[in-house]
Formats: structure tokens, C-alpha cells, sequence
């Protein structure tokens, strides 16, 4: 594309067949729910081909990035291929596997077990991307008879208020992982390690000077496990998509940024709540 494959070289006819391959991927969004499903197969064959002979031309083999996004779009061309190729069993399948709408009574149990699995596994956060995922098919069985009486009025009623709910749902979910953020940086501004001595002597002896070497690496490398664990969390969030709950789009970025402000603004209730001030005798 525009990227230069070398310093101040930009070679316009790579651009020109990237351009036209692009064009070719976005006209596959345009075959029709009847399309044969062969014929489509046969054009995403093509384009993986197509990009894996590219990889040969010696300007593109000598820049691992390139050779990296190459690979990245041959993987998704490869996974709309084989999800085209599903049959109509398998559809209805994972249709019935991913309905969570007999779940609706169980959520509210379940949500201490899900803070207690982020507390010990911070990778687990990724998991949440599915149960979002799943909380949209909760509508599907209080609105069925309202959509086959073909009442649009109380079918948005119903599905505002059950959205709310899920929504609710899962704002109280994510408030765990600011919770845990900031009990991470509590342990982290804890670590004695991490700290000097509040009196420094003039002359220090080489064995104190060790010693608190030594406590400052072990601290150093637990901070850095309490860090690695906060990036989890962030990271498992951040790659989050929009979760579709109803009529509601929830984006958990945003829910996750709204629950570190409260959580924000909860610590500082609790710093100034402990402020006493002197009477002031008159």
C-alpha cells in the first residue's frame, strides 16, 4: 500500500495489486444468503493463493511485517472458508449450544464465582467475550410470542427493559476487575522492597548495601508480576468487542473505563472520610 518497503522506495504497482485485492475481498461481502457456497469457496481459494505467491517477490520477502500481515489475512480468508462451508445441522447446532435464555434465574449466582475465577486467573477476563456474547439470546424467548403477534410496540418495551437488565448484569461483572486493579496497586505500593529506608546513613556498609540489593530484586520482579497481572486484565477487555443486548449496544471499554472512575472516586471518599480537622475555639 502506501507503507514504503524500503527507505524512501514505494513501489506503485505492489499498491496498485493490493489495491485490486482489496477490492476483490470486499466484493465478497456482496454475494447474497443464496449464493452457492462453492462458487464463494472457489473466490477465497483464489485470493489465499494469490497472496501467497506475492510473499515470493523479493521486496516483500525481505520485510517480515508484511510477510506477517500476509499471513494474518490468508488465516481469516481460511476461516470464512470453512464457515461458509457449514451445513445447515451444524448452524442450528451451535445455535442451540450458544442459547443461554434458560440461564436467566442462574446469572445472579454465578457472578460471585466469575470475580472469585478473575482473582486467580486474570486470563480468564477473555471468557467474559463469550458470556456477552451468549447474553443476547436471553431475548429471544420472552420476545417470541410478541414478535409473532406482530406487536413492534411491546416487543420494544420487552426488549428495552430485559437489555437494561443485562446491561446491569454486566456492569456489575466488570466491576470486579477495577476492584482488582486497584487492589494490585495497593500491593504494589506495599512492597517494601520497592521502598527506601526513611534514614539513609552517611556511610553505608557493603553488606547493608546488599542486602537491600537483593530485597529490591525480589520486589522488582514481584511488581512485575502484579503488573503483568494488571495488563491481563486491561488487555482482556480492551480486545473485547461491542456486545449487541437488544436494543443496547454495550461496549465493555466503556463500561470498563465508567467502573475505574467509580472505583476512583470510592478510594478518595474513603482517603478524605478520614480527615479530622481541629476544633476552632472561639
Amino acid at each position: 500500500g502506501e507503507h514504503a518497503l524500503r527507505r524512501n522506495v514505494k513501489n506503485e504497482e505492489l499498491e496498485s495489486w493490493f489495491r485490486g485485492m482489496q477490492g476483490r475481498v470486499e466484493g465478497l461481502g456482496d454475494c447474497g444468503p443464496h449464493d452457492d457456497a462453492l462458487v464463494l469457496g472457489r473466490k477465497v481459494s483464489q485470493l489465499s493463493r494469490a497472496l501467497e505467491e506475492v510473499e515470493g517477490f523479493y521486496e516483500i520477502s525481505q520485510q517480515p511485517q508484511i510477510l506477517h500481515f500476509l499471513a494474518d489475512a490468508r488465516s481469516l480468508l481460511h476461516r470464512m472458508l470453512r464457515t461458509v462451508s457449514l451445513s445447515q445441522d451444524i448452524a442450528e447446532t451451535i445455535a442451540a449450544v450458544a442459547d443461554l435464555s434458560y440461564a436467566w434465574k442462574a446469572l445472579g449466582p454465578y457472578q460471585q464465582a466469575m470475580h472469585a475465577l478473575l482473582a486467580r486467573s486474570p486470563g480468564s477476563v477473555k471468557g467474559l467475550r463469550a458470556l456477552f456474547l451468549k447474553l443476547a439470546s436471553i431475548l429471544e424467548l420472552p420476545l417470541r410470542r410478541i414478535r409473532q403477534a406482530g406487536n413492534e410496540t411491546h416487543a420494544t418495551l420487552v426488549s428495552d427493559y430485559y437489555s437494561s437488565r443485562l446491561l446491569d448484569f454486566m456492569r456489575s461483572v466488570l466491576q470486579a476487575i477495577p476492584m482488582l486493579i486497584f487492589g494490585l496497586l495497593g500491593q504494589i505500593s506495599r512492597l517494601e522492597g520497592t521502598q527506601t529506608p526513611d534514614l539513609l546513613p552517611s556511610r553505608l556498609p557493603i553488606a547493608d548495601l546488599h542486602g537491600f540489593a537483593q530485597r529490591s530484586q525480589g520486589a522488582r520482579a514481584e511488581e512485575a508480576t502484579l503488573t503483568q497481572r494488571i495488563a491481563l486484565l486491561m488487555r482482556g477487555i480492551r480486545e473485547a468487542d461491542v456486545a449487541l443486548l437488544g436494543g443496547i449496544a454495550a461496549e465493555p471499554r466503556a463500561i470498563l473505563v465508567d467502573g475505574l472512575r467509580r472505583e476512583l472516586c470510592g478510594h478518595f471518599a474513603d482517603l478524605l472520610s478520614d480527615l479530622t480537622f481541629p476544633a476552632i475555639e472561639q
